[in-house]
């Protein structure tokens, strides 16, 4: 079963393939922003891929369209809502 550790808190969660960053860190009571409610039209929910970004699915065209919304971008930079798990990954969750 795939694995994120989410940074700051060190929190690690088990994940099921398919599913959501977002969606996993809800279960596991870890706070990421999403003022759209994780339908993907904002840009907040941002996160910054710091291990094992092949845990994730690559990046739809429209997530890519959506992140350019987000402030503090990197090269590494996913949205929690539309970034599926694949495999274990290690994001941060930006200040």
């Amino acid at each position: 079963m795939p694995g994120i550790t989410f940074l700051p808190s060190g929190v690690v969660a088990d994940a099921v393939a398919g599913v959501t960053v977002l969606e996993v860190a809800h279960g596991a009571g870890v706070e990421i922003k999403s003022a759209c409610g994780g339908v993907g039209a904002c840009g907040s929910c941002h996160i910054i891929i710091r291990c094992d970004a092949g845990g994730l699915e690559p990046a739809s065209d429209r997530e890519e369209e959506v992140l350019e919304k987000a402030s503090g971008l990197t090269l590494n930079s996913r949205l929690a809502c539309m970034a599926k798990v694949t495999g274990d990954v290690t994001v941060e969750i930006p200040g």
